[in-house]
């Protein structure tokens, strides 16, 4: 009887919860009594946060990977110890207006950077290096430099208290937006094949920058920019070093009300998600091995039309 080798799972004896730390240093001024500024610094830091390391995974070299495991009768198993940490800063501007003459807005922008060692991946597995967690330090893959919302609602004067036929069609109505854009997030070149022979997910070696000027869906970026590894090593290509494309989207709703009594009114909304049709791409094929590396195979949800009626009392 042949058994496979067995994972196993293990717990640092003297664990300890994480602790975050959370700041901001904000500014506001109130203009006219009616428009608000405000600008804030925003930080946050992680620390001993939890982290399954991978363990008995041998170090790269030629031979069999089973026998040339520290404890070679089980397979890779994971050792859960307070080893990553993360950080994040932030510059975040919002302008308010509440209200006035039926219109309110709300436009806020977001310049941040997150760093990690662990986002990856939680469970550890996408280490490369299990013995080396600094070597997985890199943006967050929720990392986004720039974001930037623009949100608004407007009740429409027309014909508030007209009586006419023109005026029953263009009173009560009401529009409203939302209006996004950000940059893409980032991502990792990798391969395929275990060129340390390590068992574990490894990079390619990094020649250049990687970024192109002009970006394609069948070059979004330069697969030329990295190579296979030395036999036998891990490539020095780090975490996330690459940015997918931005995201934009405007969101548009239109309303028209329909008082019925006093505590009742019936609602006519008009909802359009993605109004322009933009295409939000999906990230590229990051495989150097592949031979469609570098090209964009999918996107996000086209324009999306609703309509509903609603009671409201």
């Amino acid at each position: 009887l042949n058994l496979v080798p067995l994972s196993f799972f293990q717990l640092e004896p003297d664990t300890r919860d994480p602790y975050f730390q959370q700041w901001n240093v904000t500014v506001q001024k109130v203009v006219a009594g009616v428009l608000s500024l405000e600008g804030a610094w925003v930080g946050a830091k992680g620390t001993k946060v939890e982290f399954s390391r991978p363990v008995n995974v041998p170090l790269p070299g030629p031979g069999d990977i089973q026998a040339r495991r520290l404890w070679p009768r089980f397979a890779s198993g994971s050792y859960v110890e307070n080893s990553a940490y993360s950080t994040y800063n932030a510059f975040q501007m919002k302008v308010e207006m509440r209200a006035w003459r039926g219109l309110s807005w709300l436009s806020s922008y977001a310049f941040a950077k997150s760093i990690d060692n662990l986002s990856g991946d939680v469970q550890g597995f996408a280490s490369q290096d299990p013995n080396n967690n600094n070597g997985e330090k890199g943006p967050s893959d929720y990392d986004v430099k720039h974001r930037y919302v623009l949100s608004g609602n407007y009740a429409l004067p027309f014909a508030k208290d007209g009586r006419g036929v023109f005026s029953h069609f263009v009173k009560n109505w009401e529009i409203g937006s939302i209006v996004t854009l950000q940059s893409g997030f980032p991502f990792s070149p990798s391969i395929a094949t275990d060129v340390a022979n390590t068992g574990t997910s490894q990079r390619p070696d990094r020649l250049g920058r990687g970024t192109v000027e002009a970006r394609t869906l069948q070059r979004d970026f330069d697969p030329a920019a990295f190579r296979l590894p030395s036999a036998f090593t891990f490539g020095n290509s780090g975490r996330n070093i690459l940015y997918r494309r931005g995201f934009q989207n405007w969101d548009f709703i239109t309303v028209r009300n329909f008082p019925i009594r006093e505590q009742f009114r019936l609602q006519f909304r008009a909802e359009f998600f993605n109004f322009t049709n933009t295409p939000s791409f999906g990230g590229p094929v990051a495989n150097i091995q592949a031979g469609n590396v570098g090209q964009i195979l999918s996107a996000g949800e086209p324009r999306d039309i609703q309509l509903a009626l609603k009671l409201i009392w």
